[in-house]
C-alpha cells in the first residue's frame, strides 16, 4: 500500500511539472545519471537516483497539498490478461518519466511510451509487445506475472520480459533494435527486475530461487546487444564459500539466491551493490541447513567485468556481520537476518564501508556521451 501511494503521489507532482515542460529528443547520457537532481521534472533512474531514495524533489505535493489530489485522467493499459496458472499479470513498475512522456511496462513485458505532456490527459504514442508466451512463461513464473520497469540508455528504452528476453528499444518510435536471452525459463529462470544502467552496461538478475534456479547477475553490453559478464550468486566448485556446501551432492547448483529487487550504484567507488533474494526450494533436504534459516545476503562488486568474491549481510544498525556465501550459517538471530533481508531487499543502500567482499576488477573507458 505504501508503494502504491509513493507511486501515485509521485505521478501527480511529475504530471505538473511535466505539463509545462515542452518536450525534447534528450538522449540519456551518464553525466544525467549521475545527477537526476538538476531535472527534478523527470524520473529518469528507477530509485530516482543511484542511491536508491526514491525521493523526488517537488515541492507541489507536501502535507498542506496532498490532501488536494484528485484523479484527473486515466490510461488503459493492457496486462492483466491470464497466463498459465495465473488468473491475471500484476502492474508493479515504476515508471520512468522524461520530459512528458512515461515509460512502463504491464507485468507481461509490453512497453508503453505515454504522452502527459498535456496534464489533462494520456495519449499512448507506441506500445511494444513482446509476445511473450504467456500459457508457458505463466506456468513457469515462481510468484506471480511480474515486471518491475524500465530503463532509458542514450535513445532507446532497455527492458525485459518474463520469458527471459533483454530488449532494446528505439525510445521515439518504440520500434526492437535488438533482444537478447539472458535467463531461461525452462530451468525456471525468470526476469521481473528493472535494468540497472551504469554507462553502457545493463544489469539485471534471475528470478526462479523458488524452483531451484542458481541465481545470478549479468551484465548486457548495450552497444552490442551482447553478454558482457555474469556472475552467480552461489559460488561454484573452487571459489571461495562454496567448501561450506558440505553435502557432497553439488546442491549448491540448485540452491537458490534470486534476484529480483534494482541495484544500487556508488560512482565515487564505481560500485553497485545487489540485494540477493530467498533461497530455494526450502523446506527440504536438498539445500544447505544455513539457506533454510532464511538468511539472505547483498552482493557488492564493481559493474564492469564483476565477479563478487563474497556476499555480506548487512542489517542497519549492525553492518559488520560477514559472511561468505549464502550457504553459510550465520551466527545472527533469525529475526536480524530477516532485517538484514529487507535492509537490502526493499532499500537496497548500502555503503562501501559495510562490505568486506574483495574484487580485483577495473572499469573500462565507456563510450557513451557525458553531455
Amino acid at each position: 500500500m505504501a508503494m502504491k501511494s509513493f507511486t501515485s503521489a509521485l505521478f501527480g507532482s511529475l504530471l505538473m511539472a511535466t505539463a509545462l515542460t515542452p518536450a525534447r529528443a534528450a538522449d540519456m547520457t551518464n553525466e544525467r545519471a549521475l545527477n537526476p537532481q538538476r531535472e527534478p521534472q523527470n524520473w529518469i533512474l528507477h530509485h530516482g537516483n543511484y542511491q536508491g531514495h526514491r525521493f523526488s524533489a517537488l515541492k507541489e505535493i507536501n502535507a498542506d497539498t496532498v490532501k488536494n489530489l484528485k484523479p484527473v485522467f486515466t490510461v488503459a493499459l493492457s496486462g492483466f490478461q491470464s497466463g498459465g496458472r495465473y488468473a491475471f499479470g500484476n502492474l508493479e513498475a515504476t515508471p520512468i518519466v522524461e520530459d512528458g512522456v512515461m515509460y512502463v511496462p504491464d507485468g507481461w513485458g509490453s512497453v508503453y511510451a505515454i504522452d502527459v505532456t498535456a496534464g489533462k490527459k494520456g495519449v499512448i504514442k507506441w506500445k511494444m509487445d513482446p509476445g511473450t508466451d504467456r500459457a508457458w512463461a505463466g506456468d513457469v513464473a515462481c510468484c506471480g506475472v511480474n515486471n518491475r520497469g524500465v530503463a532509458l540508455w542514450k535513445d532507446k528504452v532497455i527492458s525485459i520480459a518474463l520469458d527471459g528476453r533483454m530488449f532494446a528499444i528505439n525510445k521515439a518510435t518504440g520500434e526492437v533494435v535488438w533482444e537478447r536471452k539472458i535467463a531461461d525459463p525452462a530451468i525456471g529462470e525468470t526476469l521481473t527486475i528493472a535494468p540497472l544502467i551504469i554507462r553502457d552496461l545493463a544489469i539485471v538478475g534471475t528470478a526462479g530461487g523458488e524452483f531451484g534456479i542458481r541465481g545470478f547477475i549479468e551484465a548486457t553490453d548495450l552497444n552490442t546487444g551482447k553478454a558482457a559478464w555474469r556472475t552467480y550468486t552461489i559460488p561454484g566448485a573452487g571459489e571461495p564459500g562454496n567448501e561450506t556446501w558440505k553435502d557432497g551432492k553439488e546442491r549448491w547448483k540448485h540452491g537458490g539466491s534470486s534476484v529480483w529487487e534494482t541495484a544500487t550504484y556508488d560512482p565515487e567507488t564505481d560500485t553497485f551493490y545487489q540485494g540477493v533474494g530467498n533461497a530455494g526450494p526450502t523446506g527440504t533436504e536438498n539445500i544447505a541447513p544455513a539457506i533454510t534459516s532464511g538468511r539472505r545476503a547483498c552482493l557488492r562488486s564493481p559493474p564492469p567485468t564483476a565477479r563478487s568474491s563474497g556476499a555480506t549481510s548487512i542489517p542497519p544498525t549492525t553492518p559488520t556481520i560477514t559472511t561468505r556465501s549464502p550457504s553459510t550459517r550465520s551466527s545472527t538471530p533469525r529475526s536480524t537476518a530477516r532485517t538484514a533481508s529487507l535492509w537490502s531487499m526493499r532499500r537496497a543502500m548500502v555503503s562501501s564501508t559495510r562490505s568486506t567482499v574483495s574484487t580485483d576488477r577495473s572499469l573500462p573507458a565507456s563510450s557513451m556521451s557525458t553531455s
